[in-house]
C-alpha cells in the first residue's frame, strides 16, 4: 500500500533530478557526441519548463521523435559496438528523454534508478584521484532526488541532501574496510570490458585510416617514469608495441610465428631504464622504447615487441631495460627472408611497376633505392590527417594518384615498395614522442602520438628503422604530436573540449591535474604489494576464510552501532494505557502506507481519508469523538474506556479489510 502523497513532484524533487542529472552529465562532457550535449542540455531545460507549467508535457509523437534522433545519433557515433562508452552513452540518452515524462513518483524513480547504473559506470571509464568523491557525492545526489520524492511539497531544498549525507555516513567505514582488504580478492574485483579502438588504441592490423583515425583522442595510452630522470631526445622516442609481416593488398597483420624466441640484439649501446604505466586497453600488447633488451615478468616475442598473458583491463605497471643503439637480428633466415618478401602477386601492379623504374633508376643499389623513395616522398607528397579516400588497389591509387596521406600510407607503401624489389621489409606500429610533464618528471604518452615507420633488413647491419614520415613532415618527428597538429581538421574530434584547452596557463594546469593523478596512481599500484605485506602481518598466511572474516567482523560492529542509534531514537510509548493503545493503532496505520502528518489531529486524519477509505474514516471519526470526550472530560468513567477499546478494535478490523 502506498503512502497518500500527492502524485505531482514537488518543486524540491525537480530540482534534485535536474542536479543530479547535470552532476552525473560533468565528468562525460569531455567524450561524448555533441547531439548528445544538446539532447541533455534540452531535456534539462524543458524539464524546468513543464514544472513551471511554461509549456506541457510534449505530444507522444514528439517524444518518439526524440527517441529516434537520439538511436540514429547512437548508431552514427557508435556504430554496431557494444563498448563500454556506447553502453555509458545509451544510459545518458536514456535519462534524457526520460526528462521529458517525468510527472509521476514512477517516473521520477526510473530516472534516479538509471543514475545510480550512471554512477557504478564511473570508475570502469575513469579511476582518478578525484573520481571516488565526485561519484560519492553523485550517490548523495541521487539519495537526495530519492528522498525528495518521498517527501512534502513544502519540504526546504537542504533537507533531502541532509538526510542522504546521514544515509551515507554509516556506510564511510565499511568503505575503509573494503579499501584494505577487497582488493586482495583478484577474481571478484576484476572487470572486463570491451573497449572500443579510440580507447584501445592499436590494432593487430593496419590499413589506410586506421593510425589517423587515433589523432581524433586525446585518451591517455601511457605513462614512462625514466630511472635517470630527462628522457631521449624526441627523434629516439620510437614506442614498439606491434610488428606487422603479412600483407594481404590493403591491410598489414602481425604474422602468427612471432611466438618463438626473441630475435637476436648485438651491439647494444645507450641503455636506458625506465617504468611504464599502462592505461587499460583491452588488448594484450604492451609498449617497449625501441629496441627493448630485458622486460619485467613480461613475455617478448620474436619480433622484440612485448605480449602480456592476457587481455589488460586494469592500469598495468612494468620495468623495462632499451638499448637506444643496437644491431638487431644480422642474419635472416630462409624463412623470415620468404616472409618478409612476400607479396600478393596481383597487388597493386601500378606500384610494382613504379618499384621496378626506380630499382633500374638506382642501379639495383638498396641504400640508393631507399633515398630515391624518401626523395620522392619529400618532393611530392602531403602528410596530412584527413587524406583522400582510396580504392582497391590503395598502394597505386595513394603513390599515383592522392599523393597525400598520414603515417600508415607512408610506411605501408614504403614496405610493399621496397619488398617489391626484393628488401626484406615489415611495419612497425607503436606511438612516437610524448610530452614531458615537468612537475612529476614522467612523459605522457596519448593516443594521438600513435605511429607508424617500417624497419628494413640490411646485409650486415640487420633490421634498421626507417621512417618515411621523416622526410615528408620531419617535424612530425622533432615536435609532440599535438604541437604539429593543433589547428587541423580532424584532431582531437572526438573529444571537442579538449580542443578549449589552449593557453600557457591552462596548459599548465592541465600538466598539474595530470601530475597529481599520476601520484595517486602510482601510489594505488604500489599500495597493492604494501597491502599484500601488511594484511600477511596482520592476518598470517592469506585465505579466503581470513578475508571473509575482516570483512564480516567490521560489518557486525557497524550494524549493531546503527541498531542501537536507531533503536534510541525510536519514540518510547506512554504510560498512559489510552495513549499507548492510540499510538500502535497509528503505527499500524502508518505501516499499512496510511500516516497522519504530526500537524493532524485524528479527526483530521479522518477526513483525509473520507474519499478513498470511507469505512476506515468512519470508525477513526468515532474513536475522535471518544478521544475528545477522554481528552477533555473532567473526570473518565469505565465505560468511557470501554467504548474507546470497542473504536480501536473496530479501527484495526477496517484497516485488516482494506485492499490496494
Amino acid at each position: 500500500m502506498q503512502k497518500v502523497l500527492p502524485e505531482k513532484l514537488s518543486r524540491s524533487a525537480v530540482v534534485w533530478q535536474m542536479l543530479a542529472f547535470s552532476w552525473l552529465l560533468l565528468p562525460h562532457l569531455s567524450w561524448i557526441p555533441i547531439w548528445l550535449m544538446l539532447l541533455s542540455a534540452f531535456g534539462l531545460s524543458a524539464r524546468w519548463l513543464i514544472h513551471s507549467g511554461r509549456i506541457g508535457f510534449p505530444h507522444w509523437s514528439i517524444r518518439l521523435f526524440l527517441v529516434l534522433i537520439a538511436a540514429v545519433g547512437l548508431g552514427f557515433s557508435f556504430g554496431v559496438s557494444a563498448s563500454l562508452e556506447a553502453m555509458v552513452a545509451l544510459l545518458i540518452a536514456g535519462m534524457a528523454l526520460k526528462l521529458f515524462e517525468v510527472y509521476r513518483r514512477r517516473d521520477a524513480l526510473v530516472l534516479i534508478y538509471v543514475g545510480l547504473f550512471l554512477t557504478g559506470s564511473g570508475f570502469l571509464l575513469e579511476q582518478s584521484l578525484f573520481m571516488a568523491p565526485y561519484l560519492l557525492l553523485s550517490a548523495a545526489f541521487l539519495i537526495a532526488a530519492l528522498n525528495s520524492v518521498w517527501m512534502g511539497a513544502d519540504v526546504t531544498l537542504l533537507k533531502p541532501l541532509k538526510v542522504a549525507g546521514f544515509m551515507l555516513l554509516p556506510a564511510l567505514p565499511l568503505m575503509l574496510v573494503l579499501f584494505v582488504v577487497f582488493p586482495r580478492i583478484g577474481p571478484l574485483w576484476s572487470v572486463q570490458t570491451d573497449t572500443p579502438v579510440a580507447k584501445t588504441g592499436l590494432s593487430d592490423t593496419m590499413s589506410p585510416g586506421d593510425v589517423s583515425r587515433l589523432t581524433r583522442s586525446g585518451e591517455l595510452a601511457f605513462r614512462v617514469v625514466f630511472d635517470q630522470g630527462a628522457p631521449p631526445p624526441s627523434s629516439q622516442r620510437y614506442w614498439r608495441a606491434l610488428v606487422l609481416g603479412d600483407f594481404d593488398g590493403r591491410a598489414w597483420r602481425q604474422s602468427a610465428s612471432y611466438d618463438s624466441s626473441p630475435e637476436p640484439l648485438l651491439q647494444r649501446e645507450r641503455f636506458v631504464h625506465y617504468t611504464v604505466i599502462q592505461e587499460p586497453s583491452g588488448r594484450p600488447w604492451m609498449f617497449a622504447l625501441d629496441a627493448p633488451v630485458t622486460s619485467d615478468d613480461v613475455r617478448m616475442t620474436r619480433a622484440r615487441t612485448l605480449m602480456a598473458a592476457s587481455d589488460i583491463h586494469q592500469r598495468r605497471q612494468y620495468r623495462l631495460m632499451s638499448a637506444l643503439s643496437y644491431h638487431l637480428q644480422p642474419e635472416l633466415s630462409e624463412v623470415d627472408r620468404t616472409r618478409y618478401l612476400s607479396l600478393p602477386k596481383s597487388s597493386n601492379p601500378r606500384a610494382q611497376a613504379l618499384a621496378d623504374q626506380w630499382w633500374q633508376d638506382v642501379d639495383y643499389q638498396p641504400q640508393a633505392f631507399i633515398q630515391r623513395v624518401l626523395m620522392e616522398f619529400n618532393r611530392d607528397f602531403i602528410y596530412t590527417l584527413e587524406p583522400a579516400a582510396l580504392g582497391a588497389q590503395a598502394i597505386d591509387d595513394f603513390l599515383l594518384n592522392t599523393r597525400q596521406g598520414f603515417c600508415e600510407h607512408f610506411a605501408g607503401a614504403t614496405a610493399f615498395l621496397l619488398r617489391h624489389v626484393g628488401i626484406p621489409a615489415r611495419v612497425v606500429t607503436g606511438y612516437h614522442g610524448g610530452e614531458w610533464n615537468p612537475l612529476q618528471n614522467y612523459l605522457i604518452v596519448r593516443q594521438y602520438d600513435a605511429h607508424a615507420w617500417i624497419e628494413v633488413w640490411l646485409e650486415g647491419q640487420g633490421w634498421v628503422r626507417l621512417d618515411p614520415t621523416e622526410a615528408v613532415a620531419p617535424e612530425r618527428i622533432l615536435q609532440s604530436a599535438d604541437e604539429v597538429f593543433s589547428g587541423q581538421a580532424g584532431f582531437l574530434a572526438d573529444r571537442p573540449l579538449n580542443t578549449w584547452v589552449s593557453g600557457r596557463w591552462l596548459r599548465q594546469l592541465q600538466l598539474q591535474y595530470d601530475a597529481l593523478n599520476f601520484s595517486w596512481q602510482r601510489w594505488v599500484l604500489n599500495y597493492h604489494q604494501q597491502q599484500s605485506n601488511f594484511l600477511s602481518q596482520w592476518l598470517g598466511e592469506l585465505s579466503y576464510q581470513k578475508i571473509a572474516l575482516a570483512l564480516i567482523v567490521p560489518f557486525v560492529f557497524v550494524t549493531g552501532i546503527l541498531s542501537w542509534i536507531l533503536l534510541r531514537a525510536r519514540p518510547m510509548l506512554p504510560d498512559d494505557p489510552y495513549r499507548r493503545s492510540l499510538q500502535k493503532l497509528l503505527r499500524y496505520l502508518s505501516r499499512k502506507g496510511l500516516e497522519r502528518n504530526p500537524e493532524e489531529t485524528i479527526r483530521q486524519f479522518a477526513l483525509r481519508l473520507l474519499s478513498e477509505y470511507p469505512e476506515l474514516s468512519s470508525s477513526l471519526q468515532k474513536l475522535a469523538d471518544v478521544d475528545d470526550l477522554i481528552r477533555y472530560a473532567e473526570d473518565t468513567s469505565p465505560v468511557q474506556y470501554q467504548t474507546f477499546n470497542k473504536a480501536i478494535k473496530e479501527c484495526y478490523r477496517r484497516a485488516k479489510q482494506l485492499s490496494v
